[in-house]
């Protein structure tokens, strides 16, 4: 049984507040297509409407209270997936990029062409905006819609949303489905009564995020700065352009480990702490971080960077790392911001040097070469000095955080 060394708090408070919220079933599901590709995964809908007697007020951004207004010739169809309401499963790792779909449907009308009325609806495909300002999005299907003798919308048919460059795809089925219904003045209050509750909500996570961060940042702290440890050294570089400090952060070494085979599920770890993570294994694993604050001046131009080589011992010598070695690294980074994703290595080539090993202390330096799922490429070399640390000091984190938790 896999376990996680690196003991972090997920907010779970704040998932599966909104109304309107739709997990797959067999009647409901949203499907989004993994890169290009025919593997798939279903994914909830944080809010799923179908509003009488409501039109466009504004066609622009996400759909809010005041981008909508009441008109009695129009009904509307909602339809989005906001990544940071999204609840944890097995659809996780596939919930960055956010994805909405509205669109006015005329008044009695039985069945909605997407192929005909593509300038009348509203989408925003944040999946496809991945290093993309301007994707091509397409929107093809066919609804039918039944009113039910006590009023409820049943709606059959699928929408397909496809984009080129990068090549993404989506659908939404409907089979037979009884889909929420309601008005505008009704939406108002209840998009206002989940405000509130989200407010209240938010402010009792915030208030225990900013206790446990207080405990992890003395906990990383304690292990590793540049004033215990000032020898590290490593520059970073994109596509052979000029060089940027790679300041570590949270960096370590822990034995009986190995890289964990899927990125956090966690986005506060995808934000700001690990991405790939140590499990425990057979390796000693190398653990690098850093985050980068970005640009003063530019809103969400934060970058998290992270780092793991697993060597098959800690010994002064020189480990290869290539697709054929028993040494193995991993990098992944996550660029801040509405479009923000998780961009990781796909091939590694060069070097790790263990050159001294003293008092708990490892003395080497790095050279690596990345190719990543941006097609970008990624460069690594420089010195480092980071500390042996034993496990049992993140179970000690884990008590800590267990405690805050239960009180």
């Amino acid at each position: 049984m896999i376990k996680r060394l690196l003991i972090t708090f997920m907010v779970s408070m704040l998932c599966g507040l909104t109304f309107g919220q739709v997990f797959p079933s067999d009647s409901i599901k949203f499907i989004r297509y993994i890169d290009d590709s025919e593997k798939s995964v279903s994914i909830p809908m944080t809010r799923l409407y179908y509003l009488q007697n409501t039109a466009f007020k504004s066609k622009f951004g996400w759909i809010m209270q005041d981008n909508l207004k009441t008109d009695s010739t129009k009904d509307f169809l909602l339809i989005d997936m906001n990544t940071t309401e999204v609840p944890s499963g097995e659809w996780s790792e596939y919930t960055p990029g956010s994805f909405l779909i509205a669109f006015e449907i005329d008044k009695n009308a039985k069945e909605v062409l997407l192929d005909s009325i593509k300038n009348k609806l509203l989408l925003l495909n944040n999946y496809a905006s991945r290093g993309v300002n301007n994707p091509i999005n397409t929107t093809s299907g066919l609804l039918h819609f039944e009113t039910s003798t006590t009023g409820k919308i049943r709606i059959n048919g699928k929408i397909t949303v496809q984009s080129i460059k990068p090549i993404t795809k989506h659908e939404i089925i409907f089979n037979n489905a009884t889909v929420p219904t309601t008005d505008y003045e009704s939406f108002v209050k209840i998009e206002n009564e989940m405000e509130e509750n989200q407010k209240k909500q938010e402010r009792k996570v915030f208030e225990l995020t900013d206790r446990i961060a207080c405990v992890e940042s003395s906990f990383y702290d304690s292990l590793f700065n540049y004033k215990l440890y000032p020898s590290n050294k490593i520059k970073a570089r994109f596509n052979s352009k000029s060089d940027f400090d790679f300041k570590l952060d949270r960096s370590f070494i822990v034995d009986d480990a190995s890289i964990s085979e899927k990125p956090s599920e966690n986005l506060m770890d995808l934000l700001g702490s690990y991405i790939y993570y140590p499990v425990l294994g057979e390796s000693v694993v190398i653990n690098l971080h850093y985050f980068f604050e970005g640009d003063t001046n530019v809103i969400d131009d934060e970058t998290n960077y992270s780092l793991l080589i697993a060597l098959p011992n800690l010994q002064q010598k020189e480990y290869l790392i290539d697709k054929k070695g028993v040494s193995k690294a991993k990098l992944a980074y996550w660029h801040y911001g509405p479009s923000g994703y998780i961009i990781e290595s796909r091939k590694v080539k060069g070097k790790i040097i263990v050159e001294k090993i003293e008092n708990q202390i490892v003395y080497g330096s790095i050279d690596l070469d990345f190719k990543s799922t941006d097609k970008k490429s990624f460069t690594l070399n420089g010195e480092f000095q980071l500390p042996i640390v034993d496990k049992s000091e993140f179970a000690r984190l884990g008590q800590q955080i267990e405690k805050i938790l239960n009180e």
